[in-house]
């Protein structure tokens, strides 16, 4: 039938990876290069104490969108070592222990970078708080230890953390005063995430030159339409959309409206692959997580086959997940 034919092509794609010793995966950097490099790798500790962390390497990459050709040059796309990337982990810093079985989940199901999400409104009086410690390295003792887990289960002991923001706002003007007021904070994160509540909200995101992902509440109903204007200025900036699989695993109704979203989201952007649409409209889709917790984070070819039922190519999903993971 028509659901096993991404099943087949999931299990074809398992092989192939299974015999593979690493996927190129290029990934997010920090916007700018006086910020320095992002995060090494943190590995296993060889016996011996000495360091084996080695440098990343620039790259360049260049993405056609529909009739928009747009470069992700070294400043914006590093390689990052290889591996599965889940930009969308939302992890309790105040639980150390519940961070680190979430760290070791994602080793065990093969991510071999995750981006740490720190979420906070515009305008909030407690953000420059937040978004300052979601800055802190977390702790050496709590990530040895997921390390150590996920190794006794068989895999790679490795795990490259990135750092993102989301600032979910409803007025411009908001959000301008809250990266004014904590413009250093903002610059030192790896990722800048937009969550836009209102149309005018999501036109100043897409023209927002800073911005590497934009954030969309796909459980809930809509209160705006993702329009061509608003995906083409999106593209010629850099800036891609992201659809988190989590609404997927909650109750029926956001489950129903995560669905319809993310299929309108595909099609907004021309099948959410780097080619785009015919029609010259396209935009680039990255997946996410938006995990919260451990049990809420799925392996990577699930995902890859979850995308096939809301419209994406097997191929444009896994990009999504592993060598274009884009600002």
């Amino acid at each position: 039938g028509g659901g096993d034919r991404p099943r087949a092509v999931a299990a074809a794609f398992a092989a192939v990876a299974a015999a593979s010793a690493a996927v190129a995966a290029p990934s997010l950097g920090r916007r700018r290069r006086s910020l320095g490099r992002p995060s090494p790798a943190v590995r296993a500790p060889p016996v011996s104490g000495a360091s084996t962390r080695p440098a990343p390497n620039p790259t360049q990459h260049a993405f056609a969108c529909g009739d928009v050709q747009f470069a992700f040059v070294c400043a914006r796309l590093r390689n990052m070592g290889g591996g599965w990337t889940d930009l969308g982990v939302r992890a309790d810093p105040d639980n150390p222990l519940a961070l680190r079985e979430h760290l070791a989940t994602a080793v065990a199901l093969g991510y071999a970078t995750v981006a740490t999400d720190t979420r906070v409104d515009a305008g909030d009086k407690a953000a420059g708080r937040e978004i300052a410690r979601g800055l802190d390295p977390i702790d050496p003792a709590a990530l040895a230890s997921a390390l150590a887990d996920a190794s006794a289960r068989g895999a790679r002991p490795v795990l490259r953390r990135l750092t993102r923001l989301t600032i979910r706002f409803g007025e411009p003007g908001e959000l301008q005063a809250t990266l004014n007021a904590h413009d250093r904070l903002v610059r030192a994160y790896d990722i800048l995430a937009l969550e836009p509540t209102t149309e005018r909200a999501l036109a100043s995101a897409c023209a927002n030159r800073r911005c590497d992902v934009i954030a969309l509440a796909l459980g809930a109903r809509p209160s705006f339409r993702l329009r061509a204007g608003a995906v083409r200025a999106a593209a010629s900036n850099g800036i891609a959309f992201e659809v988190a699989y989590v609404w997927a695993l909650m109750d029926t109704t956001a489950r129903r409206n995560f669905f319809a979203n993310a299929a309108a989201t595909v099609r907004a952007c021309g099948g959410g692959g780097d080619a785009g649409a015919t029609d010259g409209v396209g935009g680039v889709v990255v997946l996410t997580g938006g995990s919260r917790r451990a049990n809420e984070m799925r392996a990577p070819l699930d995902v890859v086959n979850l995308a096939t039922m809301f419209g994406m190519r097997d191929g444009d999903a896994r990009r999504a997940m592993a060598t274009r993971c884009v600002s």
